[in-house]
């Protein structure tokens, strides 16, 4: 995959799946022309205490001028739902572009996911969970697959009984000591001891975040590297929002960074479109 910065092209409210009447959409940001093979996937998760927010394309910018399709999703607020909607969705949208490769040239084996706060929060459950609901449960065969290949994980609450901030209750449908077992299932943290096999990590932190505090990214650091998962940890001088602070441009670099390294060269982990066997 080349260096240089590429012309790109935007698809705009591409809609993945209906909930009820409700069509969820996506963007996808990805260069112009698109080269002769099919590129690898990035797929960015907003932030927004699952509860505000939206697709953004433009978050995904530096990556599709690397030559990478990109794909920003909306998903369900908890307002409108309260969790597992949030991951369901999530892994929706990575079905349907799989489903849809050949259309918007893509190459299902190479698939990553990034998100900051909420979002990475998701992306962290999509990496650790695949497509199992249950830490120790049996793999959903639902084709094509919602594993993912690389995982980056911005200011991510990892542990949702020990966040147990104001936007938990309403995720969870209700107090967090009244719904400990579904706050279990919304931990990225929770499915990694049980995990057949982990994609690679890029956990980046800011530690002086009081929103979601450093322990959060620490414990995800541990608990994958106890597994023998392949981790990046990369604390950085701000609080919970890098992407507004003088940390902001180092977070990019090393976004690119990772998923070039992870999807753009060297040996997949996958090779048949299925995603790895979480």
């Amino acid at each position: 995959m080349s260096s240089q910065t590429v012309s790109t092209t935007l698809i705009c409210d591409v809609v993945y799946v209906i909930r009820g009447e409700q069509p969820l959409g996506l963007d996808i940001l990805r260069p112009d022309p698109v080269p002769a093979e099919p590129m690898p996937l990035v797929v960015e998760l907003h932030a927004g205490a699952w509860i505000y927010g939206g697709k953004h394309a433009e978050r995904n910018r530096p990556l599709a001028e690397r030559g990478f399709c990109t794909a920003s999703v909306d998903y369900r607020p908890s307002t409108e739902a309260s969790f597992p909607a949030q991951i369901e969705d999530v892994r929706a949208a990575v079905r349907f572009l799989r489903a849809n490769a050949g259309t918007y040239h893509i190459d299902p084996a190479r698939v990553g996911v990034w998100g900051d706060s909420s979002g990475g929060h998701l992306a962290g459950l999509l990496g650790t969970a695949g497509d199992r609901s249950q830490p120790a449960g049996e793999q959903d065969d639902a084709t094509p697959s919602a594993q993912v290949q690389a995982v980056a994980m911005v200011s991510a609450p990892t542990d949702l009984v020990l966040l147990n901030n104001e936007f938990v209750p309403p995720l969870l449908g209700g107090p967090v000591a009244e719904h400990k077992d579904l706050a279990a299932l919304a931990g990225p943290l929770n499915f990694v001891a049980t995990a057949n096999r982990l994609p690679p990590f890029l956990i980046i932190h800011g530690d002086e975040d009081k929103q979601v505090p450093i322990e959060h990214a620490e414990l995800m650091r541990d608990a994958l590297t106890a597994a023998g998962a392949d981790v990046e940890y990369v604390p950085l001088p701000g609080g919970h929002n890098l992407f507004g602070s003088t940390s902001a441009g180092t977070v990019r670099s090393r976004l690119v960074d990772f998923f070039t390294r992870q999807l753009a060269g060297g040996a997949l982990q996958a090779g048949n479109g299925q995603g790895t066997d979480v």
